[in-house]
């Protein structure tokens, strides 16, 4: 699997799939994607804190939620989902945590400075 970062991408994913929903990373971009069962149209959704999306019937799920560190969204909190099996719901989440100190073991392990400084911005 690639990287789902457009309307496109996610359309080759559900192609792909082989269930109704799947949880996805590695873009570190929170947002959900879904797509009517027998159509190709995909509508894309940002994902904010606190934003709750329901996993329809009828419908394919493909929801990537973000990151815990080097977001890409702009927003730099820690990102994360938590799935209510009763409900069918999946709820985004943003906690802060302590970039100074994730930023300063990168530096000792002699990362670059762009990717040090890019994760007090979320980018």
């Amino acid at each position: 699997m690639e990287y789902v970062l457009s309307d496109s991408d996610a359309r080759i994913t559900f192609h792909e799939m082989n269930t109704p929903a799947c949880l996805i990373g590695h873009s570190h971009v929170a947002e959900y994607y879904r797509q009517r069962c027998g159509n190709e149209i995909v509508d894309r959704f940002p994902l904010f804190s606190g934003g709750k999306v329901t996993l329809e019937e009828g419908f394919r799920h493909l929801m990537n939620i973000g990151s815990v560190g080097q977001p890409r969204d702009g927003n730099p909190h820690a990102s994360f989902g938590l799935w209510d099996e009763q409900a069918n719901t999946i709820t985004l989440r943003r906690l802060p945590y302590d970039i100074e100190k994730t930023q300063h073991k990168m530096n000792a392990a002699g990362l670059p400075d762009y990717l040090i400084q890019r994760l007090a911005q979320g980018r």
